[in-house]
């Protein structure tokens, strides 16, 4: 009895992580709360995590970064001028998926 061989199963596809902002612009003033979703597509299913952290942060090094190849490279965090770094526990255990998106909310501190 000859098998045929079974041809290997393609890889599910990368995690896509999509920020969304409540307001529908980006700047925000001193003072103002920060709110929003962090949703996670391209997953099969509802996917158990332990900790949800991000880290927000605001620095002046950000126009090289857009522009790439075109100027000089994107300065090492350790050489960039901080304005914010704020790390946020967003959740302690439970799932995520598509239809379940993690909500963070951080207000944004003066640095003057």
């Amino acid at each position: 009895m000859s098998r045929k061989p079974v041809a290997p199963k393609a890889p599910p596809p990368d995690p896509e992580l999509v920020v969304t902002y409540d307001k529908a612009s980006k700047f925000y003033e001193p003072g103002e709360t920060v709110s929003g979703t962090i949703n996670f597509f391209n997953i099969q299913t509802h996917t158990k995590h332990l900790d949800v952290v991000a880290t927000a942060e605001a620095f002046m090094d950000t126009v090289s970064a857009i522009r790439g190849n075109m100027g000089r490279p994107a300065l090492k965090p350790e050489e960039r001028t901080m304005m914010m770094h704020k790390k946020m526990h967003l959740s302690t255990g439970g799932s995520v998926g598509p239809t379940d998106p993690v909500r963070f909310e951080f207000k944004l501190e003066s640095t003057t």
